[in-house]
């Protein structure tokens, strides 16, 4: 047994003797290692001086785990049993997919960030084109209503086309200043006074009082 490494033996035998006594148990372990210690150890020998400690199964049990894994050691040359090496190789490769995970989780979330940023900001741009947009159309609606004619007060020539619907008689005459005509001067101050028009009332009683004067 001069090749096995039983440092890495140690852990196992500890942990197995626990289980089985459901305690740790350090007398039990260091006799076990004084055993194997020595030049060349004897499974049988063993095997009866750990009855006491551990009963007959149990001690019968260990010894058949323990000693196929010193052989194993034996046999190789870093002095490690193959199951072990095993193990480590197991481990290793979840290891390994554990690490993978996490990469391939990490790649993914920044993939994901990434996406939302350019979301974000194709949205900034699309928002800073509609601002854009309606400010272009605001001024231009400005520049038109500022460009536009104001319209004239037309209230007076509707209330004298009225006048007029009312009396059908009265022929306009070209002498009379029209409302709309006092939009031609610009100097308010110089504007004439219109002309009165008579109505046609009017117009039949003085008719009547020029015959009347005549027949005196």
């Amino acid at each position: 047994m001069s090749k096995v490494n039983l440092e890495v033996i140690k852990p196992w035998i500890t942990k197995r003797v626990t289980e089985i006594l459901g305690f740790e148990d350090d007398v039990v372990i260091e006799f076990i290692f004084n055993q194997l210690e020595v030049k060349n150890p004897d499974s049988k020998m063993m095997q009866i001086n750990l009855t006491g400690f551990l009963n007959g199964k149990n001690a019968r049990e260990f010894m058949g785990e323990l000693w196929p894994l010193l052989l194993s050691a034996q046999e190789n040359i870093a002095g490690i049993p193959s199951a072990f090496l095993e193990l480590k190789k197991e481990e290793i490769k979840q290891r390994q997919v554990i690490v993978l995970f996490i990469l391939m989780r990490e790649v993914v979330c920044g993939l994901t960030i990434e996406q939302e940023k350019l979301a974000s900001m194709k949205k900034q741009d699309e928002d800073k084109d509609k601002r854009d947009k309606e400010e272009k159309e605001s001024s231009r609606e400005k520049r038109e209503r500022s460009r536009s004619p104001r319209s004239h007060d037309l209230g007076p020539v509707l209330d004298h086309l009225l006048i007029l619907d009312q009396d059908d008689d009265i022929d306009p005459d070209p002498g009379v200043l029209w409302p709309w005509d006092e939009y031609t001067f610009r100097d308010k101050a110089a504007k004439p006074k219109k002309a009165t028009i008579p109505s046609k009332k009017n117009s039949t009683k003085t008719d009547a009082s020029s015959t009347k004067a005549q027949e005196e």
